[in-house]
């Protein structure tokens, strides 16, 4: 008698693309593995590439130290390095005295004359003035007091203030104690340069 097949050949088919189902992921799994496999030794290699230039680079940032620090030339340079340093400092701190006494004539009327001029290097300054009368006083003090005028000067006080004769002449002499700005002889304008004497 013959074998009749009662599942049909739909049953056949949907059994063998089940039985493929599990073949597929296998093969999608073991694909996976060996891309991660493939990209944990490309990225091993460059490590170690990475790190070889490194070395390298190291080694040789050592040698030029050694060879730098070896150099016969290399005092020399410190010494020439450390004076150029020094001078540096030097002119920064420099203050320019020859710019005091113009600025002072700018700001003084004219017919002061000065007996004794002292200045200190903390920015004190005493002075010993002689004026024909008591309106030149009064004139050679408002001066002082002009801001647009005097930038320089300031704290201006005033002593000893009286009549003094000298030969047949009479004027009047106070003694004057006032504050200087130090930046302004720290600072050299062109013209100061251009007066100084060439070297």
């Amino acid at each position: 008698m013959p074998q009749i097949n009662l599942l049909g050949q739909d049953t056949k088919r949907y059994s063998e693309q089940f039985a493929r189902g599990p073949l597929y992921a296998v093969r999608f799994f073991v694909f996976l593995f060996v891309a991660l496999i493939g990209v944990w030794g490309f990225l091993f290699v460059r490590t170690r590439m990475i790190n070889g230039v490194a070395a390298y680079t190291q080694a040789d940032i050592v040698a030029q130290q050694k060879k730098i620090l070896s150099d016969e030339r290399r005092r020399e340079l410190l010494v020439r390095q450390g004076q150029l340093d020094f001078a540096n400092r030097l002119l920064s701190s420099h203050e320019y005295w020859s710019r005091l006494l113009p600025e002072l004539a700018r700001v003084t009327v004219k017919t002061a004359s000065y007996i004794s001029f002292l200045a200190e290097a903390n920015g004190e300054a005493h002075l010993k003035v002689t004026v024909p009368t008591y309106k030149d006083f009064d004139l050679y003090l408002q001066v002082f007091d002009l801001p647009e005028f005097n930038k320089v000067f300031s704290h201006v006080t005033v002593s000893s203030v009286g009549k003094f004769l000298q030969g047949d002449t009479q004027s009047v002499r106070f003694d004057v104690a006032l504050r200087y700005n130090e930046d302004f002889l720290k600072t050299v304008d062109d013209t100061t340069t251009n007066n100084l004497p060439a070297q």
